[in-house]
């Protein structure tokens, strides 16, 4: 017997029921402790194991770029990207953005001398497309593009105009994002009607006889250049026809201007009627102060968007390669391009972009159709240039 009186047997009969009931108790019924219940994942959060591969890669990419801590960008766009750049992508990320701007011929003048000397300091160029695709990429200093896209939404070719990511060139190291539709021909409205300008031909009409002015062509470059080179593509007239054209143009005597401003100035004023190769923001500007100046958007023969300024390519040898990434990233996202097209009035190919508050003649018509220039488009050709230069020279004095 045990010392409370209790037979042996009573004894073991009670400690056995007891470990049965204990036993018999349906598995995890009993409370977890409380740090089980802390570290518990909610139901459906991803873990470190299931998270999508791009988001890893994001995660360690931005990581890597505020631990290089800057990215350094040459632009032709002007000081408006630098306050874009710094105040939206730098802050976000924690990236210092450098921003260095300049034309065309002296950002390539820039990277020929530093990389004779074994420098390599530029990550990305940002700007038109014509200087990278006639100057940096024939001599070796850029990168493909398409490795250094993560961003699903980046990636997703419906996002983009004509369901197709915006490459210019085969080698898709340049992209151009931005499709405004050009200003090939701006008319005065009190003097020209817009349905007499349907077609290029239009512009033959005796009736505007001396009534136009150019921009000088036969400079190399400018907007009355694009126009006319631009005309030289199979979607457009062709090579034949276009230069076919362009003698029959110099038969209606068009003025010829080497200012920019002026040529757009005398047509908004009456000077002149029509002006052929405006600058597309010169147009706009004289629009919003209530000059009677109007593009004409369409012709019948076709027309292309152009990436005006909306340029972005990746320089090799790039020394802060995440924080490069991260910037191309950002800028071709749905956020990026919004606060692009905001900052610059320029439509976004992107077609998820609001466009509202953008000059309307400028965005492309969901309902027609677009030529998608391409790289031939942007890489100098000096035949083109010898043709237009002798067609044109004898109106230059």
């Amino acid at each position: 017997m045990f010392k409370n009186g209790l037979p042996l047997a009573q004894a073991v009969l009670a400690i056995f029921l007891i470990a049965l009931a204990f036993g018999c108790q349906p598995p995890g019924s009993a409370t977890p402790p409380p740090e089980a219940k802390a570290t518990r994942a909610p139901e459906g959060a991803a873990t470190a194991s299931d998270r999508p591969a791009w988001q890893k890669q994001w995660n360690d990419v931005t990581a890597g770029a505020k631990q290089e801590g800057k990215v350094f960008v040459l632009t032709t766009s002007g000081p408006e990207i630098r306050a874009l750049l710094i105040n939206d992508m730098g802050k976000k990320y924690g990236i210092d953005v450098e921003v260095v701007t300049g034309r065309g011929a002296e950002l390539t003048a820039r990277l020929t001398s530093e990389r004779r000397t074994g420098l390599y300091s530029v990550d990305i160029y940002q700007g038109g497309v014509t200087t990278p695709m006639s100057n940096w990429k024939p001599a070796g200093y850029l990168d493909p593009l398409e490795p250094a896209l993560i961003l699903p939404e980046v990636l997703d070719a419906k996002s983009w105009l004509g369901g197709v990511m915006p490459f210019i060139d085969r080698d898709k190291t340049v992209i151009g994002f931005s499709a405004g539709v050009p200003q090939h021909v701006a008319i005065n409205t009190d003097l020209v009607r817009m349905e007499e300008i349907q077609s290029y031909y239009d512009l033959l009409n005796p009736k505007w006889k001396g009534q136009m002015v150019l921009f000088d062509p036969t400079l190399g470059s400018g907007s009355s250049t694009a126009f006319l080179s631009r005309l030289m593509l199979p979607d457009e007239l062709g090579r034949d026809k276009a230069i076919q054209f362009m003698r029959d143009l110099v038969k209606q005597e068009p003025a010829i201007t080497k200012d920019l401003r002026l040529q757009v100035e005398w047509v908004a004023r009456g000077k002149y009627s029509i002006a052929l190769g405006p600058q597309r923001e010169q147009v706009s500007e004289f629009r919003r102060a209530g000059a009677p100046i109007r593009p004409i958007v369409y012709f019948r023969e076709g027309i292309d968007t152009s990436p005006g300024s909306g340029g972005l390519a990746l320089m090799n040898r790039a020394p802060h390669p995440n924080a490069s990434r991260v910037f191309i990233n950002w800028l071709l996202s749905k956020e990026g391009q919004t606060t692009y097209a905001r900052s610059f009035g320029a439509p976004s190919a992107r077609m998820d972009v609001p466009t509202d508050g953008l000059d309307p003649d400028i965005v492309p018509d969901p309902n027609k159709k677009y030529v998608h220039l391409g790289e031939e488009t942007f890489v100098s050709d000096p035949e083109t240039g010898k043709i237009i230069n002798e067609i044109f020279a004898p109106l230059v004095k």
